[in-house]
């Protein structure tokens, strides 16, 4: 933990406690909404339950926001209560698709909705 905290320079305490010492693995229940704007972008609101977790459980998950043409984006959120709503920066296109938990980073179930 020392090593880790002295590189990246930041207290890891959490992490240690829920995935080294711990054994919860956390449910996650997905969904988006958007709007587009009067100036033409996407307004983004990611609805998030985590559940089968101790209510201080917390961690960051990768989005991944997919658009025609192939492109796309990745984005890290904190999850860090039972239910939150987070909105996203702008986007200056239209979403086709939003994966939480993209390419399966952090050991979770997800529900999507």
């Amino acid at each position: 933990r020392t090593v880790l905290e002295d590189h990246i320079r930041s207290d890891m305490s959490w992490f240690f406690k829920q995935w080294v010492y711990g054994v919860d693995i956390p449910e996650y229940t997905f969904s988006y909404d958007y709007k587009k704007t009067a100036d033409g972008k996407y307004r983004v609101t990611c609805h998030i339950k985590q559940e089968n977790v101790p209510e201080d459980f917390m961690m960051v998950v990768p989005l991944g926001i997919y658009f025609d043409d192939g492109k796309f984006a990745y984005k890290k959120i904190w999850v860090n209560k039972p239910k939150q709503d987070i909105e996203l920066p702008l986007l200056p296109l239209e979403p086709k698709n939003i994966i939480f938990n993209a390419n399966g980073a952090v050991l979770c179930n997800v529900i999507n909705k």
